[in-house]
């Protein structure tokens, strides 16, 4: 279930990698593309803590940019509850 979510994160924040990276050559697409997934799966599951644990298991790296991670994980779920409250586990429950 959460697959969809994080290759949607990777690609959205690769696709920002790429484009910082024209502007300013050097920065590591690979990094974004990780706190894209992160970001979006904190938000789709609204637990942030529960995604960046997940992506740091799962990738077994990233720890250097662990505080871009939260921050942007934070920020995503902390919209996605302003938007609409339900996670993509309580959203099925409501449509039964």
């Amino acid at each position: 279930m959460f697959t969809p979510t994080l290759s949607t994160g990777a690609a959205l924040g690769g696709f920002l990698g790429v484009a910082w990276s024209l502007a300013w050559p050097g920065s590591s697409v690979g990094a974004y593309a990780m706190v894209g997934a992160a970001a979006m799966m904190g938000a789709s599951m609204q637990a942030p803590l529960t995604a960046l644990a997940l992506i740091l298991e799962l990738t077994h790296s990233g720890f250097q940019i662990v505080v871009p991670m939260m921050a942007a994980t934070v920020t995503a779920t902390a919209v996605a509850r302003r938007i609409d409250g339900y996670s993509i586990y309580s959203a099925r429950l409501s449509a039964t």
